[in-house]
């Protein structure tokens, strides 16, 4: 899936290895694709070999890319046609793009860095364009903070920023309210991740954002992922 710098320095290695290499766009061709909102559903051709509508059930167009290059690899292997059908179709991925309640409407996803987030904010942008979103965000310290939260803030109407679970790397966490704040999104700051949860949930309720989304660190969405569950079930 490598292209630009990359793929020269992986091909140079794969020459040495005695390898096969093969590479997205010439040997795994995507033929056709239809994106909704329960995934994609995608016509692929692997060194010639053809697949018909393979199910795809995780959002986002750049999951398209990496079902192609895992068909390829389970292709590589003799993994038998059916076996790759219902392994695609069986996928799941807690915290990347997860939805984990629709009433309210709550999604989950690990973007911590400049790249992702860009992802994220045209995810955001292709299936909920018209959502008020209220965002729970956490980021590590070691993290270009600045640069990864440029994408979404466009998207966002709100944020309220808490530290990932990981003490050692949060150091100023608050440091993120005055980048949304600077970015046109009114933030604040709460510091116990469970209260910050259940801020967040009921303003949600209380009908004044269309959606939830949790973001920034895998940290965070692992820490809170069990607790929000819980909470919007609850009246």
């Amino acid at each position: 899936g490598a292209d630009g710098e990359a793929l020269p320095v992986i091909a140079d290695e794969v020459q040495q290895q005695g390898a096969t290499l093969l590479t997205l766009g010439r040997d795994i061709q995507i033929l056709h694709s239809q994106v909704g909102r329960s995934g994609s559903t995608v016509d692929l051709s692997v060194s010639g070999r053809q697949y018909r509508e393979l199910v795809i059930p995780l959002l986002g167009r750049h999951q398209i890319a990496n079902g192609a290059l895992a068909v390829a690899g389970a292709q590589q292997v003799e993994i038998p046609e059916c076996a790759i059908r219902k392994g695609l179709a069986a996928t799941v991925w807690p915290g990347r793009l997860e939805i984990i309640s629709q009433q309210p409407l709550v999604v989950l996803d690990g973007a911590h860095n400049a790249p992702a987030t860009q992802v994220l904010s045209q995810a955001l942008a292709e299936y909920w364009p018209e959502k008020r979103i209220l965002c729970l965000i956490g980021m590590l310290v070691d993290k270009q903070r600045e640069e990864s939260l440029a994408p979404l803030l466009p998207r966002l109407s709100r944020a309220i920023v808490t530290p990932p679970a990981f003490a050692e790397r949060v150091g100023d966490w608050q440091r993120l309210v005055e980048i949304c704040q600077a970015g046109g999104v009114p933030a604040q700051a709460v510091e116990d991740r469970h209260q910050a949860c259940d801020e967040a949930v009921a303003l949600v309720r209380a009908g004044e954002y269309d959606m939830l989304l949790v973001c920034g660190s895998l940290h965070l969405l692992a820490d809170v992922r069990l607790y929000l569950l819980e909470a919007v079930k609850s009246a």
